[in-house]
C-alpha cells in the first residue's frame, strides 16, 4: 500500500499507553525514523539530547499469581513470567489467584451504546452496531478497503540538507537540516524540573532515572514532556496563615492553633523546654505578655553581673511564693516586714526603747527606766594586791575573802606515790589512767587507758609498739646510734627490714622473708651465703664441684666420676649413708600390705634419667609397682616429685624404666623420700632384690650389733598406712604414718 501519512496520530510510551493529542507532523533531526505497518518508530541518537542507555530492566509483581525470574537483567538476558497457580484456578484483579468455579448467567447488561442486547436473563443476544464518524463499532467491508488502502509502511532517508521532505512511494526523504530550515534544531541541556530525577544535566548524551514505584506516568503536550507520579509519599492536612505546622500523624501535617510565627516573632500560650532559655547572641532576655503592652516583665541583663529585673505593671506587686511583696512605701533606712503570713512590706527599723530594768543581788540598777545605770556591789574584800593569796569566791564568781598567804611554790624534788597502771601517780585531769608511774625498782612506767605501753628500765626500754615517723633511710635510719647516727635499722619499703652501716644498705629482708645483701641481691635457688673476707660484703654464690653435691654429701659421695667406669653410673639411693650401707641378698620377702618410705641423701643435683630394680624370678600374675620419689618436709614425706612404673611379671634380672610420671629433679645434700607400692597389696612374698626397712621404739633403726659390723639388713623406714598399692598420691599427710616391722622394699638404683 502507498499513500500520504494520514492524521489522526497518537504518541504511546515504550509500555503502549497511547498519550497526547492527535499528531498532524512528525520531524526528525539527528536520527531516524521507521515505519511497520501503522506504527513510525522515531530513534534519536548522536549529541541531539534525549538518547541514553539503558542499564537495567526490572519487572516486579504486586499479587502472588505470577513467578517471575530472571529480573532485574543489568547487561543480556530474559525475563520469564510463568504462571504460580494450576488449571483449576483463575487470576484475579489484585493479581491473587481465585478458584475457578461454573455459574449460569442470569442478566447482562451493557453500558456502550454500540452494543445491542436482546433477551438480556438467561439466554442473551449480543449486537455490535457499524462504527461511522459519531458512533464506535464494527468495521464494515467497504470501511476496511478504504482502510486497508491507507499508505503502508515507509522507509525513511535524510538526503541533502535543505528543502521540503519528500515522499515517493513507499520512500519518505527528510533532509538534515544544519540549521532553522525545517524548525530543526538540537538539545543541548535536559534538567529534571524536580528533584525526582536522579544524576546531573544532561548536555550531549546520559540517561536519567526516574523513582516513585509503579505508578509513574508521562503526557506530551507540545514540545513538552511530562513525567507524572502516583501520591505514593503524599502529605495531606491543612492549615492557616502564620500557623506552624505540626505532624498529626504518620503523613498529615495540620497547623497548629497554638503555635504561630509571624516571620519575626513565635506565640505560644505554654513554652516547655527540655533544659534552658536563652537568647541568640549578647542580648537581654525579657519574659512578658500581650506583646509588651499593659505586663510586667522580668529582665535577666547579659554581660558579667548582670541584674535580674523583677518590674510589676502599674499598681501591680511582685509575689515569692505566695507573699505579696508591696514596694510602694520603701525608702532608705527600712526594712521588710511581714505584716501577715501572705503579705509583706517596708517599715522604718524600730530598734527598740528600754522602759524598765531591775537588778537582783549582787546586781544593783539606779534609774531603772529608759537610762539605767547597772552595777555590782561590793564584798568586804579590801582592793589591792595580794602575795601568795589565800582567797574565797560566792557563787557569782567574787571575792569574799582574800589575805596574803605563806607560800604556795613547788618544792623539789617533786615525789608523789608510786602510782599505778590504772592509776598512774601523775595522771590528766580529764583521763586518770593515762600517765606516768613507778611500776619496780629502777623503773619508770607508763600507761594509756589502764594499759602499760611503755617502761624506762635501767638498761633497755620496752614498750609494744615502736614507730619511726618521717625520713627513715640508709643515711638517717629510724633507729640509729649516737653519734653515729648513719648506722641502724630502718623500713624503707612496706614489710621489709634494711641494716645499714655508714650510710649504705648492707642487708634487707624482703617481705617474702628472702635476704637481700646490699638491698637488692636476693640470689637465686640452691645459691649460698657466702663470705667476702674481712674486708668485702659477703654474696650469693653457687655450689662448686661438678655434681654439685656440697655440705653434707661432701663427706658421703665423690663427686669426681671420672675414677668410675663408665658402665657404673648408678647411685643406689635405697641403701646409701647414712641410711644404710649396702642391700640384704635376699630375693624373696615379705612386704608390708601397704606402701612403704625410705629416706636418702641425693648425691648429685639434677634430673633423674633412668631408675633400675632387679627381679629373680616372674610373680605368675599381673603386677604393677611404683617406685616414688617425694620431698621431705620436717623430716617426713609431703608432696610427690613423680614416679615410674614397672612390669614385675615380664622380664627377669634388671629392669629399667626411664619414663617417668613427670620430671623428677633433686638438689645435692637434700633429704628425699623412696616410696615403694605394688597392685598385689597382700603378703604374699615378692621375688624383687630387697633392702629390708624397719622402726622400732626400743631400738632406733633396730640395728644388731656383731663383731667389728653392724647388721646392714634393716635400715630406718616408716609405713604410709592409709595408702594401698594404688597409683602414688601427689601429697601425703604427715598423720598417715606408723611404723613397719621388717618389710622388704625392692633396692633402686638411679642415673642422672
Amino acid at each position: 500500500m502507498s499513500g500520504p501519512v494520514q492524521p489522526p496520530l497518537t504518541v504511546e510510551t515504550i509500555d503502549g499507553a497511547t498519550v497526547g493529542r492527535p499528531i498532524t507532523k512528525i520531524k526528525v533531526t539527528n536520527g531516524t525514523l521507521a515505519v511497520s505497518g501503522s506504527t513510525a518508530t522515531l530513534t534519536i541518537s548522536g549529541g541531539g539530547g534525549g538518547s541514553g542507555t539503558v542499564t537495567s530492566v526490572g519487572l516486579t509483581e504486586t499479587g502472588s499469581a505470577l513467578t517471575i525470574t530472571g529480573s532485574p537483567v543489568t547487561t543480556s538476558g530474559t525475563i520469564n513470567i510463568a504462571g504460580a497457580g494450576t488449571s483449576s484456578q483463575v487470576i484475579l484483579g489484585d493479581l491473587s489467584l481465585g478458584t475457578l468455579t461454573s455459574g449460569t448467567v442470569t442478566s447482562v447488561g451493557t453500558s456502550q451504546a454500540f452494543i445491542t442486547i436482546t433477551n438480556p436473563t438467561s439466554t442473551p443476544s449480543i449486537s455490535i452496531g457499524n462504527a461511522s464518524g459519531a458512533a464506535t463499532g464494527v468495521l464494515t467491508a467497504s470501511d476496511w478497503t478504504t482502510f486497508n488502502g491507507k499508505q503502508s509502511s515507509l522507509t525513511l532517508t535524510t538526503t541533502g540538507s535543505s528543502g521540503a521532505a519528500t515522499l515517493v512511494g513507499s520512500t519518505l526523504n527528510i533532509p538534515q537540516y544544519s540549521s532553522g530550515g525545517g524548525g530543526s534544531g538540537t538539545v543541548t541541556s535536559i534538567t529534571p524540573a524536580a528533584d525526582s530525577g536522579t544524576g546531573t544535566a544532561i548536555t550531549t548524551s546520559g540517561t536519567f532515572t526516574y523513582t516513585g514505584g509503579t505508578g509513574v506516568t508521562t503526557s506530551v503536550s507540545g514540545t513538552t514532556v511530562t513525567i507524572n507520579a502516583d501520591n505514593n509519599g503524599t502529605v495531606d492536612g491543612t492549615g492557616s496563615l502564620q500557623q506552624v505546622a505540626v505532624w498529626s500523624d504518620a503523613d498529615t501535617i495540620g497547623g497548629s492553633t497554638n503555635l504561630t510565627f509571624t516571620g519575626t516573632a513565635l506565640y505560644t500560650p505554654t513554652l516547655r523546654t527540655g533544659g534552658s532559655v536563652t537568647t541568640l547572641g549578647a542580648t537581654d532576655l525579657t519574659l512578658d505578655t500581650n506583646e509588651g503592652t499593659n505586663t510586667g516583665s522580668i529582665v535577666i541583663a547579659d554581660g558579667v553581673d548582670g541584674q535580674i529585673s523583677i518590674t510589676p505593671n502599674g499598681a501591680g506587686t511582685i509575689k515569692l511564693d505566695g507573699v505579696e511583696l508591696n514596694n510602694s512605701l520603701i525608702q532608705t533606712g527600712y526594712v521588710l516586714k511581714a505584716t501577715s503570713a501572705t503579705a509583706a512590706g517596708w517599715a522604718a527599723d524600730n530598734n527598740g526603747t528600754v522602759t524598765s530594768v531591775s537588778g537582783t543581788s549582787p546586781i544593783s540598777v539606779t534609774d531603772g527606766t529608759t537610762t539605767p545605770t547597772i552595777s555590782l556591789d561590793n564584798t568586804a574584800v579590801t582592793a589591792g594586791s595580794y602575795t601568795s593569796a589565800d582567797i574565797t569566791v560566792d557563787a557569782q564568781g567574787r571575792i569574799t575573802a582574800a589575805s596574803n598567804g605563806s607560800g604556795g611554790g613547788v618544792t623539789f624534788p617533786l615525789e608523789g606515790s608510786d602510782g599505778a597502771v590504772g592509776a598512774p601517780t601523775y595522771s590528766f585531769s580529764s583521763q586518770s589512767t593515762t600517765g606516768m608511774y613507778y611500776p619496780a625498782s629502777s623503773q619508770i612506767g607508763f600507761s594509756i587507758d589502764g594499759n602499760e605501753r611503755m617502761t624506762i628500765k635501767n638498761n633497755a626500754i620496752e614498750g609494744i609498739t615502736f614507730r619511726v615517723d618521717g625520713t627513715d633511710t640508709a643515711a638517717s635510719p629510724g633507729y640509729s646510734f649516737d653519734p653515729d647516727n648513719d648506722t641502724g635499722i630502718f623500713s624503707v619499703v612496706n614489710n621489709t627490714l634494711s641494716f645499714s652501716t655508714g650510710g649504705t644498705e648492707r642487708l634487707r629482708i624482703g617481705t617474702s622473708g628472702e635476704v637481700l645483701i646490699g638491698g637488692t641481691a636476693a640470689g637465686t635457688s640452691g645459691q649460698v651465703f657466702t663470705s667476702g673476707g674481712p674486708s668485702a660484703p659477703p654474696t650469693w654464690e653457687t655450689p662448686s664441684g661438678g655434681g654439685g653435691t656440697t655440705g653434707l654429701t661432701t663427706a658421703m659421695f665423690t663427686t669426681d666420676q671420672s675414677i668410675f667406669q663408665t658402665a657404673y653410673d648408678q647411685w643406689a639411693i635405697s641403701n646409701m649413708s647414712p641410711y644404710a650401707t649396702s642391700a640384704n641378698a635376699k630375693y624373696n620377702t615379705a612386704p608390708p600390705t601397704t606402701a612403704v618410705f625410705k629416706p636418702f641423701i641425693s648425691p648429685e643435683s639434677g634430673s633423674l634419667t633412668e631408675m633400675i630394680i632387679a627381679i629373680q624370678t616372674l610373680q605368675g600374675s599381673a603386677l604393677s609397682g611404683y617406685a616414688a620419689i617425694y620431698e621431705s618436709t620436717n623430716g617426713v614425706p609431703t608432696n610427690l616429685l613423680g614416679y615410674a612404673t614397672f612390669d614385675m611379671n615380664s622380664s627377669t634380672g634388671t629392669i629399667s624404666q626411664t619414663s617417668f610420671s613427670s620430671t623428677i629433679t633433686l638438689v645435692a645434700g637434700d633429704k628425699y623420700w623412696y616410696r615403694w607400692s605394688d597392685t598385689l597389696i597382700g603378703a604374699t612374698p615378692r621375688t624383687f632384690r630387697t633392702v629390708t626397712v624397719e622402726i622400732d621404739g626400743d631400738n632406733a633403726g633396730n640395728m644388731t650389733s656383731y663383731a667389728n659390723q653392724v647388721d646392714d639388713n634393716f635400715v630406718v623406714g616408716i609405713q604410709d598406712f592409709q595408702n594401698t598399692g594404688a597409683v602414688p598420691p601427689s601429697t601425703v599427710g604427715t598423720s598417715n604414718y606408723t611404723s613397719t616391722g621388717a618389710s622388704g622394699m625392692p633396692k633402686l638404683n638411679v642415673v642422672f
